[in-house]
């Protein structure tokens, strides 16, 4: 007699499962066991994973899941097994019941008559302590208990068992288990002893405790909650014929079900879904043919040209033919001319879907393969069969509605998104387990910054600890700080919640339900596989990406604002070759422009100066990880510095256009295929060894490739290893030019409607990012640099978006101010326009307004029109809004009774200004530095502006520090490899914004002073790095603090006088006045007591004494 592991939870028992699959998989072997089975909580995330991992440790996987099921007015937990095909398909119908379309108050649970429809081939136990049966006799109501288990037994016949569970820790009536004993004989029915495991050790059951309380919402200290207990630790054999020595078959059963199941969740082919017509190969080919002739109708192309085309072609549709793939395109190339006919923007390509033609005939792509020189074998190898993968990018505002479309066509039982898992990461964990420890949050916060943050390469706890000192100090200093880290440690890697994938989506020949489950987030959103994207492939799902990309929303709103003004543009048609374009790109003003917008892609830029197409390409592909170490000789060659170099002559044709470097994956193809006589298909497959670093498969390709170049070009020997190594380093980093193309198509594109159409472009744009105040600044500040006039938010001349009012002017759209409500906004701009006075505003849109959105139109200035008095205004906010209600027209008159407003101190200008960036998000009308003055010249010692790029240059050869002055608007603190600290800091001074790194002990120095909003003056080191500049912090003071002296001479009590009423209008600030009254004896200098904020515009006054 054995016993068989059957009620495990994994992770995929979200917040209650912390038995990890590879441990408890381990701990089954080493006991010598045969199977294991996995029962997760409500659905089967793990299963395709569960079976996989036991089939590899020679184990077999019993899968099952724990279902709640509704009955006696209350949802009890009963356990189901698959005994075969039929159950596993029932099993994924029931968990598919309890999500989707399953009424709330029903939700996660099934019904028993639904579990009657689905319970062939499945195998139930009755669900142990928590089940119907004990938990309805532990409410002493036997009765109800006998309605269930009769009902059970009826719906599974023989294969119902009656479950017993032994938890010392538990403390329920022994009379319990007598009865269910006692049940179990009289009916016939077989007794089946199990233990839920929820973790691996009995040692673990505090994490485990602090799981379930993170889950619940509960405290640790919480003394009127369920707990966990070192009895839900996994048991071995031994352990459980200790705890049921007295009842012998109850283990046996374990054992006797195992043998009753014949399934086993097997990796599958990919099933490929078919496209809706008579005949899908015939269709394709017509379709091809006929999207050949259409897109050569555009191009000048002669005879012989147009015969490359269609060898091409009709090379391209047998391979996918030969593959099965006809349908698979024929669904691709439906759904995106659906979206262009809505009118719905669709990326040109993305990947190495734009080598194929068939792709851009089909429409599926808008990049022409033979033009640019891409492979089909990059995307189809015919000697190696791989499933096609498009990836499409669509506008990211109207991506549902593709899919939408998918769905209605295919079916909702064909068509599902991608489930995807939340993890508890090292920060999220700390958090969470802070929380239910009733930690101090400002401790746990601190905590948490100290961990790296590397969002693409996670660093987990323990790595934390061994990188940043003072975690590791505050862990030996502080027994909590220990207790936090350790349960991290334990539950670091669970999963927290499931959702939905961004871009996945499955579509499938047969109703999906059958070959897995769906989820459903919320009713009337399109469910989920509930297989993550790895496993759903396993199961032979055939995923469709529907990516969402901004660039498009805003291309296709730039398309048609300029349509309303009678310009009418096609981006498959935009020339390549407009001057324009190139010299704003050689200008290297690259805000707004796709993918060449950050400071190393821009430097870059700079360097290059590019004049055609192709050069962008070649950027794209270069700035990245590996091939940027290529940069320099690109350039060096692409400007004649250094002579172009082919080790062979045949190479010249494939690397002429990079000048000599290899930049695309496509050029390993090719070298392959000239120089050492491969097929493109065999050159496919040198360059996947090459990036897997097979040595075994890279011996063997190394002979073949340098035996075939010494075959067919002689030379040494040594020459082609030489160049095998160099292509072999290159391989493993290539960017693919099929990705390429599209991408530089969308940077070109983005660039051209900057440099010919800017006010068009860039309304575009901020309403993309109308919510995104840093995007916002960097956009009004090259707005205003290019020339175009930005006006301020106005309720009188204002839409809720951006708007352009004349030739070279955006408006500011009010819904971009910070907390005021798109909605309201709306309701504004829909009046008559203008409004005739504040009371007539207020009349007509207090409604829709509230003390929060009417202070920030106030502060922004969107009011000025009215009432100038911005001061008055806010502090007479909740008045205004109380009154307008009872300030409609009187009875004797149509006209708002005026409003009476709070008199108080004017602002000074500094503090309007305060008040405008914390409605706006930054300074908009001026710049509180504005006033200060700022060195003409690098022989001036005064602070420099962040633009004045010749004095900062000037100033950093010169070798010594330098001042500046920034408005705080942005900190972004890193962790260098050795774990300190340093930071990125983002300032603003009226020329416009700069950054600025300060390091370890620099910035411990002035962390304090770091606030967004804060006046600096920085001491300043610079370095010139090519055409750019770096600045580093070496001290920093707040301004404040660092008081400016104006000095004015006064000869007479008339200018004392005059000085006196300017000062009487002014609010207070930095600048101290300080008044030189001249005798023929001396010079006696008085500092006034109050500092003043001066405008420059007064400067000229003080001037004339």
């Amino acid at each position: 007699m054995s016993y068989i592991p059957l009620r495990n939870h994994s992770p995929y028992s979200l917040l209650e499962g912390a038995l990890f699959m590879g441990p408890l998989i381990q701990s089954i072997k080493s006991w010598g066991l045969e199977a294991v089975g996995l029962a997760d909580s409500g659905h089967l995330f793990g299963a395709m994973e569960f079976s996989g991992r036991c089939l590899k440790e020679g184990l077999f996987p019993v899968l099952g899941a724990q279902i709640s099921v509704f009955m006696e007015g209350k949802s009890y937990p009963v356990v189901l097994y698959v005994q075969n095909q039929k159950g596993y398909e029932n099993l994924c119908a029931l968990i598919t019941c309890s999500t989707v379309g399953q009424p709330l108050e029903l939700r996660e649970s099934v019904t028993l008559t639904q579990l009657e429809t689905y319970e062939q081939g499945l195998l139930a136990l009755s669900g142990g302590f928590r089940g119907p049966l004990d938990s309805l006799l532990q409410q002493d109501n036997p009765d109800a208990a006998r309605r269930v288990l009769e009902s059970l037994r009826m719906i599974f016949q023989d294969r119902f068992y009656i479950e017993i569970n032994r938890y010392p820790s538990l403390k329920r009536s022994q009379a319990i288990e007598d009865q269910l004993v006692d049940w179990a004989y009289e009916k016939g029915l077989p007794l089946i002893a199990t233990n839920q495991a929820f973790f691996l050790n009995p040692e673990d059951f505090k994490a485990h405790d602090v799981l379930r309380c993170i889950a619940m919402g509960r405290y640790v200290a919480e003394e009127d909650r369920p707990t966990s207990a070192p009895d839900y630790a996994l048991k071995s054999a031994v352990e459980m014929k200790e705890l049921f020595y007295d009842l012998p078959e109850a283990l046996a059963n374990t054992e006797h079900l195992y043998h009753r199941v014949g399934f086993i969740l097997r990796e599958s082919k990919p099933i490929l879904p078919s496209f809706p017509c008579p005949d899908p190969a015939q269709t394709f080919v017509l379709e091809s043919q006929k999207g050949l002739e259409k897109r050569l109708s555009k191009k000048e192309v002669d005879s012989e040209r147009t015969q490359v085309y269609q060898q091409r072609l009709q090379y391209e549709i047998d391979v996918i033919q030969k593959m099965g793939f006809a349908g698979y395109f024929l669904i691709v190339s439906d759904f995106i001319r659906w979206a262009k006919a809505h009118k719905i923007p669709v990326g040109p390509g993305r990947g190495s879907g734009a080598s194929s033609l068939v792709a851009f005939v089909l429409n599926i792509t808008d990049v022409d393969p033979i033009e640019f020189d891409l492979l089909f074998e990059r995307f189809l190898n015919p000697e190696r069969v791989s499933l096609p993968d498009f990836d499409v990018d669509f506008c990211q505002e109207r991506r549902d509605e593709v899919i939408d479309y998918v769905a209605h066509k295919y079916g909702q039982e064909h068509v599902a998104h991608i489930i995807t898992f939340g993890t508890l990461q090292a920060r999220a964990v700390l958090r969470d387990v802070g929380r239910v420890l009733q930690m101090p949050y400002s401790q746990v916060d601190r905590i948490c910054k100290l961990i790296p943050h590397h969002p693409a390469h996670p660093v987990s706890l323990k790595e934390a600890l061994k990188v940043e000192p003072q975690l590791a100090q505050m862990q030996a200093e502080d027994a909590q700080v220990q207790l936090l880290m350790e349960l991290g440690q334990k539950l670091e890697g669970l999963y927290r919640h499931a959702s939905t994938h961004a871009a996945g989506v499955i579509i499938s020949d047969a109703p999906l339900c059958k070959i897995v489950p769906l989820y459903q987030e919320q009713e009337g959103t399109l469910p989920a596989v509930e297989f993550s994207m790895k496993y759903a492939e396993a199961a032979g799902l055939i995923k469709f990406d529907f990516l969402g990309l901004k660039t498009l929303t805003v291309l296709q709103e730039t398309l048609n604002l300029l349509e309303k003004k009678g310009i009418v543009l096609q981006l498959e048609n935009l020339p390549l070759d407009d001057a324009k374009t190139f010299e704003l790109l050689c200008r290297v003003e690259t805000v707004g422009i796709f993918q060449l917008e950050s400071a190393g892609m821009s430097e870059v830029l700079r360097q290059l100066q590019p004049e055609r197409f192709e050069e962008i390409v070649a950027l794209v592909a270069l700035y990245r990880p590996g091939p940027m170490d290529d940069i320099p000789r690109y350039l060096a060659c692409r400007h004649g510095r250094e002579k172009v170099h082919y080790e062979y002559d045949c190479l010249q044709s494939i690397l002429t256009n990079t000048f000599g470097v290899m930049v695309y994956q496509e050029q390993v193809l090719q070298i392959a295929q000239v120089l050492a006589g491969y097929s493109l298909g065999e050159a496919d497959l040198l360059r996947r060894a090459m990036g897997k670093k097979i040595k075994a498969e890279m011996d063997a390709q190394r002979e073949k490739f340098i035996q075939g170049t010494l075959d067919r070009h002689k030379g040494e020997r040594q020459v082609a290893s030489s160049l095998f190594d160099q292509i072999a380093k290159f391989a493993g980093y290539a960017f693919p030019k099929a990705h390429s193309v599209p991408y530089a198509m969308i940077s070109y594109q983005t660039a051209y409607m900057k440099a010919n159409y800017g006010v068009e472009f860039f309304i575009a744009l901020m309403n993309c990012d109308i919510h995104n105040t840093d995007k916002l600044r960097t956009f009004s500040l090259e707005v205003r640099r290019m020339g175009i006039e930005l006006l301020p938010p106005d309720v009188n001349t204002s839409q809720a978006l951006f708007s352009s009012p004349g030739t070279g002017q955006i408006r500011y759209g009010l819904a971009a101010l910070k907390n005021v409500g798109v909605a309201a906004m709306e309701k504004i701009t829909q009046q008559a326009r203008p409004f005739k006075s504040l009371e007539d505003f207020l009349s007509r849109c207090a409604p829709y307004l509230n003390k929060k959105n009417l202070e920030g139109l106030i502060a922004a200035g969107a009011l000025d029109s009215l009432c100038p008095a911005r001061h008055q205004l806010m502090h007479s906010v909740e008045r205004l809004l109380k009154g307008a209600s009872s300030s409609g027209p009187s009875l004797f008159s149509d006209q708002p009774v005026p409003l009476q407003l709070t008199q108080c101190p004017a602002w000074s200008s500094f503090q309007a200004l305060e008040f405008e960036r914390q409605a706006v998000g930054f300074y908009l009308s001026s710049h509180p530095l504005q006033e200060y003055d700022f060195a003409q010249s690098a022989g001036q010692d005064l602070p420099i502006l962040s633009q004045d790029e010749d004095i900062l240059k000037e100033k950093i050869q010169q070798g010594s520090c330098f001042q500046m002055l920034g408005m705080v608007m942005e900190i972004k603190e890193k962790s260098g490899k050795s774990g300190q600290k340093y930071a990125f800091m983002t300032l603003s001074d009226p020329s416009g914004s700069y950054e600025v790194t300060a390091f370890s002990g620099v910035l411990s120095r002035v962390r304090d002073m770091l606030t967004q909003g804060q006046a600096l003056v920085l001491k300043i080191q610079g370095k010139i790095e090519g055409e750019g500049i770096k600045l580093w912090l070496q001290d920093a003071n707040v301004l404040a603090a660092v008081e400016k002296f104006y000095h004015y001479p006064i000869s007479s009590v008339k200018e004392v006088t005059s000085l006196h009423q300017i000062l009487q209008k002014l609010g207070p600030g930095p600048g101290k006045v300080i008044l030189i009254l001249k005798t023929p004896e001396a010079e006696i200098f008085m500092a006034l007591a109050q500092g003043y904020s001066i405008p420059k515009g007064l400067l000229e006054e003080f001037k004339k004494f």
